[in-house]
């Protein structure tokens, strides 16, 4: 790893200063990192060779370093571990590597089981609240719903667009690697609504609601015409957000199967969206844009666009106060969403350049105090900066 580069500087344009970011760690052979939710100080990085590390950053630099190794299967190439996500009380960590097998650690580093139905690369995983239970997605549309305490499979769901596998799962894995051709992807986003309550992308952009041991649809939110990219429930105001390849986000109340709202905020596919506050939602897009909106009022509120250049990721801190996004060309820009407003954002207020070109954004993630944040690119290299 490479050590620290510079506190950063200002750069003029008119009446505003962008802060330009430097590098403080750069970890070669990294494909994705992820902060501990809980300890300031703990990442996990995915690495090559079918091996991660969990390692506390101190001073700008990787120390107490612990391996979690996978076993080597299959051809050079694709063994690297390319998906993480830390349980929401930072005692776990889940490691998947490009065949789709799946490891669950402890914060120390020890195996504690190995979800191994999977054999596909995962694109989604979310833990309940109270992390008693897992959900995972992989490219191939297969959803596996997981006991974390016991590492076992609770429920298999298989679809495709046929619109009879929407009537439910099946009770075991079915042989992924026997498909001729590789599905659409139906969405990379799953969520949950109550502890035993979780919400799926299903065929024809559909999202199918699930109670835990039943194997048919609870209910079905119909309206989306593609793939689901994005999906969060507001505990407070009891309200799902979805956001599509459609180009359009909906809101979903209640047991409501029609969306209380829906707009249609990019003119391109939606990278990401989230609950900013209870009634402001912010959403990216490949068009380029930043845009917040009120829904309570179905109207937008404040917008930027970035050169047109695509976002393909975005990253919300945790204090809500900073969007961090990555485009197409290897840019990390910090947006200050403290006082949305349509001044607010016309300009970035931070920005990290990598030293080369056309680095794709792979990853971003933000530590637990929102002070600083890791951008992982498509050339395997994350590199960690400070707000």
């Amino acid at each position: 790893a490479s050590g620290p580069g510079g506190s950063g500087t200002t750069s003029g344009n008119g009446s505003s200063f962008i802060k330009t970011l430097s590098g403080r760690l750069t970890v070669p052979e990294s494909f994705v990192c992820e902060w501990s939710p809980v300890q300031e100080d703990a990442v996990a990085l995915g690495g090559s060779n079918a091996t991660a590390k969990i390692a506390k950053v101190v001073d700008w630099a990787l120390q107490d370093s612990v391996e979690l190794v996978h076993p080597i299967r299959g051809q050079a190439g694709s063994t690297e571990v390319i998906s993480l996500w830390w349980s929401h009380d930072g005692e776990l960590v889940l490691t998947g590597t490009r065949q789709g097998e799946l490891r669950l650690w402890n914060k120390q580093g020890k195996l504690k089981n190995i979800l191994d139905s999977h054999r596909s690369p995962i694109v989604a995983a979310k833990w309940n609240d109270d992390c008693t239970h897992l959900l995972t997605t992989d490219v191939s549309n297969v959803v596996i719903l997981w006991s974390t305490l016991t590492g076992t499979q609770l429920q298999h769901f298989s679809f495709t667009e046929d619109e009879s596998a929407a009537a439910g799962g099946t009770d075991g894995p079915t042989d992924t690697d026997s498909m001729q051709q590789q599905p659409d992807s139906l969405g990379i986003a799953l969520e949950w609504i109550e502890t035993d309550k979780f919400v799926v992308p299903g065929p024809s952009g559909s999202l199918l609601v699930y109670t835990i041991g039943d194997n048919k649809p609870l209910g079905r939110l119909l309206g989306h015409k593609s793939t689901i990219t994005a999906l969060h429930f507001n505990p407070v105001t009891k309200s799902l957000l979805s956001a599509s390849d459609d180009d359009t986000i909906k809101i979903w109340k209640g047991g409501n199967v029609n969306p209380s709202l829906d707009f249609s905020p990019h003119k391109k596919t939606i990278s990401s969206a989230d609950w900013l506050t209870d009634d402001l939602v912010v959403s990216t897009g490949y068009d380029g844009a930043v845009k917040v909106w009120s829904v309570s009022q179905n109207i937008s509120i404040c917008e930027t666009n970035l050169d047109s250049e695509p976002i393909f990721e975005a990253s919300l801190s945790p204090n809500k106060e900073w969007l961090a996004v990555g485009t197409l060309q290897g840019s990390a820009i910090v947006l200050d969403m403290r006082n949305c407003n349509s001044e607010s954002l016309k300009s970035a207020y931070a920005e990290y350049q990598p030293d080369h070109d056309g680095l794709q954004v792979t990853n971003i993630a933000w530590n637990s105090h929102s002070s600083a944040f890791a951008v992982s690119y498509i050339d395997g290299t994350t590199t960690l900066l400070e707000l």
